[in-house]
């Protein structure tokens, strides 16, 4: 399978670096909020299990910052991908991302097995939480979508995140402005500015990416549709705009 196969090149390379030296199965402290999401999701359960077998879950108030937590457990063709991220969801900092690691679980005879890792491949986020992760296809490539986003000044965004698991590597493409608001920052609302957007990989065709918008400026409303072609790791627009007012909204 062409994800499984690029994971294992990937971490073939890893394997040489230090970190990956000291990785060991069941290194990693469990976040203590990890006992809720483990009770509420066997197969969640199962694959933390499978990757971090001898893991132990920390008591409330110790090790927030080099702790682990189950983010995601993502499901693709042959294989599983638990994504872990490192440090407690609020209590971290406000500037601090979630670092996030990949294990890679294949089943057999009915039991995950882990085949690989990959160690502090991005980190996104604040306060610890990485946002919103799923999996996708996008060109023919297994890929992974992440929404991270944040608050400072009453300015709130959302980025889009996607990686393709490609050639024996993550690819990561450039980011994309998915939604951003200045509400929190103004006190009068005639002078809002909001944009919300949602996306749709391989559409309207393949290694295209359709973008549409809902866009608020100063009480006047309208919508906007952009479609944006993969280019390497950047992003070229096929047809629309990328609204104009998403500075504003951010804070730029």
């Amino acid at each position: 399978m062409r994800f499984l196969s690029s994971i294992l090149a990937l971490v073939v390379l890893a394997l040489a670096s230090p970190a990956a030296a000291r990785d060991p199965a069941g290194a990693d402290a469990l976040c203590p909020e990890s006992t809720t999401k483990l009770r509420r999701d066997p197969a969640l359960a199962a694959a933390v299990k499978a990757a971090l077998p001898r893991a132990v879950v920390l008591p409330g108030g110790r090790g927030e910052a080099s702790c682990h937590w189950p983010a995601k457990l993502l499901a693709f063709q042959g294989a599983e991908v638990l994504i872990m991220a490192k440090g407690r969801v609020g209590g971290m900092g406000h500037s601090e991302p979630a670092e996030l690691s990949a294990f890679v679980l294949r089943r057999e005879n009915g039991a995950s097995r882990l085949v690989t890792v990959a160690r502090d491949f991005t980190a996104l986020g604040t306060m610890g939480n990485p946002g919103a992760i799923a999996a996708g296809r996008f060109g023919g490539d297994d890929a992974m979508t992440i929404e991270s986003g944040g608050v400072f000044q009453g300015y709130s965004y959302s980025d889009l995140h996607l990686y393709l698991f490609r050639a024996g590597r993550i690819v990561a493409m450039k980011p994309i402005r998915l939604s951003a608001s200045n509400a929190g920052a103004k006190e009068d609302e005639k002078e809002i500015v909001d944009v919300e957007g949602i996306f749709e990989l391989d559409r309207p065709e393949p290694r295209s990416m359709t973008l549409r918008f809902a866009v608020t400026d100063k009480g006047s409303k309208r919508r906007e549709i952009v479609v944006l072609k993969a280019q390497d790791t950047d992003w070229t627009v096929e047809s629309g705009r990328l609204p104009p007012e998403m500075d504003e909204a951010s804070g730029n």
